[in-house]
């Protein structure tokens, strides 16, 4: 059921929801105050809105238009100015493979120079199995190669890494047996 509405300052008449009997609302074209089921005031009598009126506040008796777009993702329809879950959940993966992109440029900067120290503990390797060499040469290896591998193992080629682990293998091998050549001269000497 409906009742009449009509203003007596702008004449604007409506049907109004029964919900709204006995209740202060506003005038949606001269924002009056008005209680509905009661006799209004005329134009002379009518007072403005006070601040801390406890009024509903001017009636929505116009139809909304509700407007929808369509999710770029997943092709829903979604009410404009909101977002579906999956375009989230994008645009956070979007962000954080940007972020991750931004620190892999950073190391592909140093990419070429860390190839280079890897050639070149690949090459000190073999020079490592040498005995008189390998005190000197194993521990440099292994202290770059401690530096170099963990921050950038897995953005590393394949051939990289194996001469990497390949350097660190042969200085620790030439380590070791001139350690048991220098015990066994000691024990010869003996």
């Amino acid at each position: 059921m409906s009742i009449p509405f009509d203003c007596p300052f702008c004449s604007y008449k409506k049907n109004v929801p029964d919900n709204f009997y006995g209740k202060k609302i506003k005038c949606p074209r001269c924002l009056a105050t008005l209680t509905l089921g009661v006799p209004q005031p005329t134009k002379l009598t009518a007072l403005p809105l006070p601040e801390t009126d406890p009024s509903l506040g001017a009636i929505e008796l116009e139809k909304q238009e509700v407007r929808e777009k369509e999710c770029p993702i997943c092709l829903q329809l979604v009410y404009e100015g909101k977002e579906c879950s999956v375009y989230k959940r994008y645009t956070e993966l979007l962000k954080e493979s940007q972020d991750k992109q931004v620190k892999d440029e950073d190391l592909l900067k140093d990419y070429e120079s860390i190839k280079s120290v890897a050639e070149k503990n690949y090459k000190l390797g073999f020079a490592s199995l040498i005995y008189g060499l390998s005190f000197v040469i194993s521990p440099m290896i292994l202290y770059q190669n401690y530096k170099i591998l963990p921050q950038v193992c897995e953005n590393l080629e394949r051939s990289t890494r194996r001469k990497l682990n390949a350097s660190n293998l042969m200085a620790v091998v030439g380590l070791v047996s001139s350690l048991f050549v220098a015990i066994g001269l000691t024990y010869y000497i003996r």
